[in-house]
This record gives C-alpha cells, sequence and structure tokens, in this order.
C-alpha cells in the first residue's frame, strides 16, 4: 500500500474543485481523491492470501488470488475501492472468530502491513474532508429552509 506524500495538498485542491458542485459530483471527486491518495501493490495481495489461508479462509484466499491476477493486467483493484482493502480484509478474516482470534488477527494485519495505522490515520482525514462539501450542501438547504438569506449563508460557509 502507498500513501501519497501530497495527501494534503490533494485534499485542498479537491475542497476547491467540489466548492460549486452538486453531490453526484462531489462523489465523484472523492472517488477520484481516494485513488490518488491510496494505491495497492502485489506484495498487499501476497500478504493478504497469507493472512487467509492462515486462518483457514480458503474461499477468501482464492478471491484475493483472482484480484491479484486482475490487478496484475489491470492495475487496480476490481474489490472496490483501494480504502476498503485493509477493513474487508481485517472484517473477512475475524468473521466467525472468537475475541482472542479477533485480537490476534489485528496484531498480525498492523504486523504484516507496518503502514496500516498510517493508512487508517490518513484514511480518517480524507473521509473528514470529503464530508465537509456534503456538510456545506446540507446547511445551505436547511439554512433556506428556516428562511435564512442567501447572503448570510454565504458569509456563514465562507467560514467554514
Amino acid at each position: 500500500m502507498k500513501i501519497n506524500p501530497n495527501y494534503l495538498a490533494l485534499s485542498k485542491q479537491f475542497l476547491i474543485d467540489s466548492k460549486n458542485c452538486n453531490r453526484e459530483e462531489i462523489e465523484e471527486l472523492g472517488a477520484t481523491l481516494g485513488s490518488e491518495i491510496f494505491s495497492l501493490e502485489l506484495r498487499d495481495y501476497e500478504r493478504a492470501i497469507m493472512l487467509a489461508k492462515k486462518f483457514n479462509k480458503i474461499d477468501l484466499a482464492e478471491q484475493y488470488i483472482k484480484d491479484q491476477v486482475f490487478f496484475e493486467k489491470n492495475n487496480y483493484s476490481s474489490l472496490g475501492s483501494v480504502e476498503r482493502f485493509f477493513y474487508d480484509l481485517s472484517y473477512d478474516l475475524k468473521r466467525y472468530k472468537q475475541y482472542k482470534t479477533q485480537n490476534l488477527i489485528r496484531e498480525l494485519i498492523e504486523k504484516e502491513f507496518p503502514e496500516f495505522k498510517e493508512f487508517e490515520s490518513v484514511c480518517i482525514f480524507v473521509r473528514s474532508v470529503r464530508q465537509i462539501p456534503y456538510q456545506k450542501l446540507d446547511i445551505q438547504k436547511n439554512g433556506e429552509s428556516v428562511g435564512i438569506q442567501k447572503q448570510d449563508l454565504l458569509d456563514l460557509l465562507g467560514t467554514i
């Protein structure tokens, strides 16, 4: 997993680009932001396959093998967003496991993916940034519904 070190500048550009967009356009820009910040590597699949096999999740290992082949050919994941890679891996490995085993799985994921903690922190930050345009749209809509003047709303939103 690679994290673009310029994620702060990319996040700022996202906020600028999404300023006058509707929800669908914001969603598209947000997806692009995620793919510009996070990228998978072949070794991510290899480690995921190894962990799946270690915990006897054969179907999961086969799914990652298939996606690894797809990734090698197309240079992107067919499993969905890169941001979901760790979440899905963790969830699928922990499913139907006892609490102690779930903790062990989390520790092994952190060991096999040393970038996991940084990824988790950057991911939380990026998700928060992605919500800002939606919040502005909601403030504008709700403000108009209670009769706040458009200029007052723009002044308010300018402070965010």
